[in-house]
């Protein structure tokens, strides 16, 4: 297994770029539910700290999650979280939906970010579009939750945070079993869909069986 390192942190530390924005999203690839991003900026120090913990998110179990976002939470120098809506996310599409989160997270940080490592690809436009103020453009990593320290400590919060929202959302909606499977397409997910129908926290855009 990879673990996630610290060479892009490094590489910018050494150039003098302090503060370090890690940023991903969980939740994209849901039937149901938002889409919650993370940004986070460590201190080299905590950073350093941490490094054995981190891992990312799709790694750990959801115990181990919990119990590593609180490490994270408290040894963050800022981080903060975006949640776009399932109604939005069919507005603009999951992957503008991703990027506002993103946007959203970045602009409530009490810090603010000189650099942005961004988890996947995103096109130059669509970068400009939702990240044209930042002074220093973001960069993209695809796979960086599994290979960049800040991006894969945002995935933590991201999915954490996620999951708590869904497991909320099992108290409204129990049938189709939310507090277990997130809102991912699940066997289960999909018999329940075919039994019920989508409830109001579905994506009417994404396919639901």
């Amino acid at each position: 297994m990879k673990f996630p390192m610290l060479n892009y942190e490094r590489r910018l530390w050494r150039a003098g770029v302090v503060r370090i924005a890690g940023v991903d999203e969980a939740g994209r690839g849901a039937l149901a539910g938002p889409v919650v991003a993370c940004a986070a900026v460590f201190s080299p120090n905590a950073a350093s700290k941490l490094i054995k913990k981190v891992r990312d998110s799709k790694k750990l179990t959801e115990l181990a999650r919990e119990r590593l976002y609180e490490d994270i939470v408290s040894a963050a120098d800022a981080w903060d979280v975006g949640i776009v809506s399932h109604r939005l996310i069919d507005r603009i599409n999951v992957v503008n939906a991703s990027l506002y989160a993103m946007h959203i997270a970045v602009q409530k940080l009490a810090i603010a970010p000189q650099r942005l490592l961004l988890d996947g690809y995103f096109s130059a436009k669509a970068l400009n579009r939702k990240f044209g103020t930042v002074t220093t453009p973001p960069e993209c990593i695809v796979h960086g939750d599994a290979h960049v320290f800040s991006i894969a400590a945002a995935s933590v919060i991201a999915k954490v945070t996620r999951d708590r929202l869904m497991r909320a959302l099992h108290q409204k909606y129990p049938q189709y079993g939310l507090g277990e499977h997130k809102g991912y397409g699940t066997v289960f997910h999909y018999k329940m869909l075919r039994l019920y129908g989508p409830s109001a926290v579905h994506r009417a855009s994404y396919y639901l069986g």
